[in-house]
């Protein structure tokens, strides 16, 4: 048995479904965000006593108050563990009904090089 080939390549690749074009691939991420974004959030709760500070935050905030991550991150400090914490939170509070989405923002915090932040309404 004689084969021209230079490597002998009887690997397949992995079979593809869509056109990925790897990491921020929309089709990925609109399969796969909803359960990530879930396990992130159940993940990221590891500053037990970061959380309650941050709920009392808010329950101090009068309805109709706009605020951004960058207002609880001043107000509370960031979470030990992972800062994911921040935008869990927001969402835990959004799904219970006590925020809505306002709006966006550029971040003023050194570290956040300015990217664009949801600005969120206290509605309860």
């Amino acid at each position: 048995m004689s084969s021209d080939a230079l490597f002998d390549l009887e690997l397949k690749p992995a079979l593809q479904l869509h056109a990925c074009t790897g990491p921020g691939c929309a089709w990925c991420a609109w399969r796969d965000g909803p359960l990530a974004k879930a396990a992130g959030m159940t993940a990221s709760d590891k500053d037990p006593e970061w959380s309650e500070r941050a709920d009392r935050w808010l329950n101090e905030l009068y309805v109709g108050v706009i605020v951004c991550a960058d207002d609880l991150i001043e107000a509370c400090g960031l979470p030990v563990g992972s800062p994911n914490q921040v935008g869990a939170r927001f969402s835990r509070w959004a799904k219970a009904g006590r925020l809505r989405e306002h709006g966006y923002k550029r971040a003023e915090r050194r570290q956040s090089h300015a990217r664009r932040l949801i600005t969120w309404q206290v509605v309860s």
